[in-house]
């Protein structure tokens, strides 16, 4: 689970108490913003989360560091799901009309 909300968090001490107050993994705050944006226009949303940094002190030069392995992973996992999609027998997932899909 991702705890999102309209807080950057880059402390350790605010991202333990997020993550005792919800359990929560880790800690965004952009997808937020879009999530309550889709509610509002009766739309689902999803959010996929490439983590940088552990919200702290030193989240600013790890998220520079970091954030080429981020991404670089996170294409990894969409690549994957994206071909396993594909050669489903159920057919490509963005043709598919939404009663099949």
């Amino acid at each position: 689970m991702i705890a999102s909300g309209d807080e950057d968090v880059v402390t350790s001490s605010r991202a333990r108490v997020i993550r005792d107050q919800t359990g929560a993994a880790c800690v965004a705050w952009e997808g937020s913003g879009a999530a309550r944006a889709a509610l509002f226009n009766g739309l689902g949303s999803l959010e996929i989360r490439a983590v940088t940094d552990a919200a702290d002190k030193d989240a600013p030069q790890k998220f520079d560091e970091n954030l080429p392995i981020a991404m670089a992973n996170l294409a990894n996992l969409l690549r994957s799901w994206l071909d396993r999609q594909l050669s489903s027998p159920h057919g490509n997932p963005l043709t598919r009309s939404p009663r099949t899909a």
